[in-house]
């Protein structure tokens, strides 16, 4: 087999349907689609049972509440195809794209990077300036291919479904989601995985639509357990001898500092506050990153992040007149 396309589901019963035909519409043979019910509480759990009778193809797994790491996981390690990748049940598959991955795979690299079709709640399209296009299309080395991705996307690296993955690269490796995590999860999974990559394919085809500020999802309510993911995982990668974009984790270090300042509870707040490392705030780069470290060292952690955040209340406050 091919092709094994995962998706992990967790109460999303109202977005479940068009996910799931978005698929049907375009599958192609040698594929399988494994469903990891996450223990849902919604009607979720029987629109997959429906769909596992309907289409021979399409598998399911029903499982404990766990998260959606664990979900990846389990979808992981039941995985028939030579490549996998993963579908958030929220999101929609690309149109046409499955011909595109199954013409693509046959040049047989380590990992293949696609493109992200931003969308709202309502499945309207979101256009997105950002991408300056520098990168060309085809095969890299994967150090070139992370430093020309890190440039051409502002610090970013690919999210896990804008990836097709060769499965035996993840089973010798033992490569697998962190468990606990709930934010940040995809960058610990690319930066394990690259170490044992070779090549990689970069294309500018759309692999999935996906459905951004979401109500409900993780990257909308972010809480004082999902920034503390961040400094965790971007500072484990930063202090990595392998590392190749020291610079990367530094800044995204380093703006997670304003998602502390709006934590609420000020007590979390100068806990998180005291945590921070200075030695990767100062690696970090940009004329935004230079004033903020001139800051610190003139008022020391917890009143740098007290002054952040009465900056974003008075700019919260203005804009609201």
């Amino acid at each position: 087999m091919k092709l094994s396309l995962i998706i992990p589901v967790y109460n999303v019963e109202k977005y479940l349907d068009e996910c799931i035909n978005s698929i049907v519409s375009q599958v192609i043979p040698d594929m399988e689609v494994i469903l990891v019910d996450d223990g849902s509480k919604d009607n979720s759990r029987k629109i997959c049972d429906d769909y596992v009778e309907k289409y021979n193809y399409i598998k399911v797994i029903h499982k404990e509440n766990g998260g959606v790491s664990t979900a990846r996981n389990v979808g992981i390690s039941v995985a028939q195809g030579e490549y996998i990748f993963f579908l958030d049940s929220d999101d929609i598959l690309a149109p046409n794209i499955l011909n595109k991955i199954q013409e693509d795979i046959k040049s047989n690299f380590d990992l293949y990077s696609y493109q992200i079709q931003k969308i709202d709640e309502n499945g309207n399209m979101i256009v997105d300036s950002c991408i300056k296009r520098t990168m060309r299309e085809g095969m890299y080395q994967k150090i070139n291919f992370v430093r020309e991705y890190e440039k051409q996307y502002n610090g970013y690296l690919p999210w896990s479904t804008q990836n097709v993955y060769k499965k035996k690269i993840l089973i010798e490796n033992n490569l697998l989601y962190p468990v606990g995590i709930i934010i940040a999860e995809d960058m610990d999974f690319f930066m394990n995985l690259i170490k044992y990559v070779s090549t990689v394919g970069f294309y500018y085809d759309n692999i999935i639509c996906c459905r951004v500020n979401r109500v409900g999802s993780a990257m909308t309510t972010m809480s004082p357990i999902g920034v503390e993911n961040i400094m965790e995982i971007t500072s484990k990668h930063f202090y990595e001898k392998e590392c190749m974009v020291h610079e990367l984790f530094a800044n995204a270090y380093t703006a997670n500092i304003w998602k502390i300042a709006l934590i609420d509870d000020e007590e979390t707040r100068q806990k998180l506050s005291q945590k921070l490392d200075m030695k990767i705030i100062n690696s970090s780069t940009t004329i935004r990153y230079f004033i903020l470290k001139m800051i610190f060292v003139l008022l020391g952690k917890e009143k740098t992040v007290e002054w952040i955040r009465k900056r974003q209340q008075k700019k919260t406050a203005d804009e609201r007149r």
